[in-house]
């Protein structure tokens, strides 16, 4: 931490439970590249930098964005109160993220997952080993759990009704996705090279029919998420795209899709369902746990308002 004397004296004198304590170390740890470039203490900055800076770290989420400006709300009124020098109210001042942040963070319809697709990984057609990774983007996009995701089969997939059975789901398949889906359903092997020839599918798809396979009969999220990761991050610093997006993001930004579809179509929108998923899956290895109607409540108001952020980011 930049300037670590006078933070942990702050979080020495708030008295934080276990989980505070680390949150705090967390967002003061974001902040130190920023803390060094100033050469300064973030409590002594103007609301502009730490406005950009606070963006950059701080998650796109509502509740994230709560529980990080309550942190420097209250380190900014300790910094005053304690006679720190050049601390000034800026950090009082500083409010939700721009709409800015949640654009880099999120896509708003199938077409552009489709453009960040392509600017990530190989085009379809050169049938390489990328299709499956696309598979994986697009089956979080419909709103797949990730777990599930690797247990999705090729005959799970009708593209006839445009939807993957699974279990007693039915999740879409949008038409951005068939390329890669198609390959994906009937490929035995990949090519090596960014070639449309036959000649080298050379690289023997592993045996069985798990949809997001590769070399070998399966994938699983320790395997796959450090691989898109570097993927992704490299294609951020090589100027491909500005997006930085993960499966809970993607996630989400299918959840909001369709809700603004059912919007457009006449429908109130409504996260309640989608709540109790949430806190099922939550709770599920607590049997005793008895889940209210407060709960689901106040989960859904979370998806509603983080909805609205990402309706005027893209649609208003």
């Amino acid at each position: 931490m930049f300037n670590s004397e006078l933070k942990e004296q702050y979080i020495n004198d708030s008295n934080f439970t276990e989980a505070r304590e680390k949150f705090a170390r967390q967002l003061f740890g974001a902040l130190e590249k920023y803390e060094e470039q100033w050469g300064s203490d973030i409590c002594t900055r103007s609301v502009d930098e730490i406005q950009l800076a606070v963006d950059a770290v701080a998650g796109y989420k509502k509740r994230s964005w709560a529980t990080t400006l309550s942190y420097l709300h209250t380190y900014g009124r300790w910094c005053i109160s304690n006679g720190v020098a050049g601390a000034t109210d800026a950090l009082l001042q500083i409010r939700v993220a721009s709409t800015d942040k949640l654009r880099d963070q999120m896509i708003p319809n199938p077409g552009e997952l489709q453009e960040y697709l392509n600017s990530i990984f190989e085009p379809e057609n050169h049938r390489k080993i990328d299709n499956t990774f696309r598979c994986f983007y697009w089956l979080a996009y419909a709103g797949m759990r990730e777990d599930d995701i690797y247990a999705v089969r090729s005959s799970d997939v009708d593209f006839v009704h445009m939807v993957v059975k699974f279990y007693d789901y039915e999740y879409p398949v949008y038409e951005e996705a068939l390329p890669a889906m198609m390959n994906c359903v009937v490929l035995t092997a990949f090519s090596s090279t960014s070639s449309q020839c036959a000649d080298d599918m050379i690289m023997p798809r592993g045996e069985g029919d798990i949809l997001i396979r590769g070399t070998k009969p399966s994938a699983s999220k320790w395997t796959l998420r450090p691989l898109l990761s570097r993927v992704s991050s490299k294609a951020v610093s090589d100027g491909n795209t500005r997006l930085k997006l993960s499966y809970n993001r993607v996630w989400l930004s299918g959840l909001f899709y369709r809700m603004y579809q059912r919007e457009c179509s006449g429908f109130k929108a409504s996260f309640a369902s989608v709540a109790l998923e949430y806190l099922q899956e939550k709770y599920k290895n607590d049997p005793d746990k008895i889940i209210t109607k407060t709960e689901i409540n106040q989960k859904s108001k979370m998806y509603l308002s983080d909805y609205k952020r990402w309706k005027k980011a893209f649609y208003d």
